[in-house]
C-alpha cells in the first residue's frame, strides 16, 4: 500500500495513476469531474479508483489483464480507467454504437475477463452472453458497481506501474471489417505536454461531450484531469445540453468535431446564449 506525507514529488508524472496520487495531495478538495449534478473532488476519485483497483485485484485481474466497460459517458468511467491502470489492467472500451455482434468481436478479441456494463445495454448484453468466452464477472453499473466498489479498501494498491505499460485498448469504427485493437500505454499520452504548452490550468472548466470510447473522449479527459481543472462529462452529445452547459457552468474549454460545431450553431437563438467564456475549442 502507498502512504504519502503530503510531500509532492518533483519527478514528471510518467503514468496516468500518478495525476491523481499528486492532485490528491495538491488540491484534494478541488472539483475533478462533474456528471448530472454529482461532483467529485481530486481526492476522492483518486480514493474511488484505489478502491476500483482493490476490487479488481481481489477478482484475481491480473497484470495485462483486460477489462472492458459498455456505456455511455459517466464519471464511473475515469473510477474504471484509474483504477484499472491502478491493477495494471487494460480497459477496452466499447464502443456504445456497435451492433450485438461487433461488441461481442470486440470483447471476445480483447480477451476481456471482468465487464462493467450501463443498464441501457445489459439487454444486449444477455442477449450475446454466451458468445462471451472470456467473460468471468459482469458488473452493472447502476447496481451491482457501487455495492461492489464500497465494499473495497481506500488505500492505494502500491503496485509498481511502468510507463510502458498498457493501460488502454481502443478499438476502431470497424468500416472496412470488424473493429481492430489499438493499445495505449501510459507513454503513449502526452501528458508533459500540459506542463509544457502551458494553455491549461487548474482554473479551467472543460465541456467533455465527445465519446470516451474515443481517443478524443479519453484522451481529453486524461488531459484535462494532469491539468488539474474541473471536467464535466456530458453523458452524450445534444447540441442544446452542450450550449447550456457551458454558458451555465462558464466553460473555457472544449472538444468538438466540425459536425457538432454545425449542430450547435444550427440551434435556435444561439446567438442570444452567453458563450463568452470559452477561449479553446479542440
Amino acid at each position: 500500500m502507498i502512504e504519502s506525507d503530503g510531500a509532492l514529488p518533483s519527478t514528471p508524472v510518467q503514468t496516468i495513476v500518478e495525476i491523481l496520487r499528486r492532485s490528491a495531495a495538491r488540491t484534494p478538495e478541488a472539483m475533478a469531474l462533474s456528471f448530472e449534478g454529482r461532483e467529485t473532488s481530486y481526492r476522492a476519485l483518486d480514493e474511488l479508483s484505489n478502491q476500483v483497483a482493490n476490487g479488481l485485484v481481489a477478482t484475481g485481474v491480473r497484470p495485462a489483464s483486460r477489462i472492458a466497460i459498455l456505456d455511455k459517458n459517466s464519471d464511473i468511467f475515469f473510477q474504471i480507467l484509474l483504477g484499472g491502470a491502478k491493477a495494471r489492467a487494460v480497459l477496452v472500451p466499447i464502443n456504445a454504437r456497435l451492433a450485438p455482434p461487433e461488441i461481442a468481436f470486440a470483447i471476445n478479441d480483447a480477451q476481456t475477463e471482468v465487464l462493467f456494463v450501463g443498464d441501457a445495454f445489459v439487454e444486449i448484453i444477455a442477449t450475446i452472453r454466451d458468445q462471451l468466452d472470456t467473460v468471468r464477472q459482469i458488473i452493472v453499473l447502476n447496481s451491482i458497481y457501487p455495492k461492489w466498489r464500497d465494499a473495497q479498501p481506500r488505500s492505494d494498491p502500491g503496485l509498481p506501474v511502468s510507463p510502458d505499460d498498457v493501460c488502454v485498448q481502443l478499438y476502431t469504427s470497424g468500416t472496412t471489417g470488424y473493429p481492430k485493437g489499438v493499445q495505449l500505454s501510459h507513454a503513449n499520452f502526452p501528458l508533459q505536454a500540459v506542463d509544457d504548452w502551458k494553455a491549461w490550468s487548474s482554473d479551467d472548466v472543460m465541456l467533455l461531450a465527445m465519446p470516451l470510447f474515443h481517443i478524443a473522449g479519453v484522451g481529453t479527459g486524461v488531459l484535462g484531469l494532469m491539468a488539474g481543472l474541473k471536467t464535466i462529462v456530458l453523458r452524450e452529445f445534444v447540441p442544446s445540453q452542450a450550449l447550456e452547459t457551458i454558458r451555465r457552468d462558464r466553460a473555457t474549454i472544449t472538444f468538438l468535431v466540425p459536425a457538432m460545431l454545425l449542430a450547435m450553431l444550427a440551434e435556435r437563438n444561439i446567438e442570444k446564449i452567453d458563450l463568452s467564456s470559452l477561449r479553446q475549442v479542440l
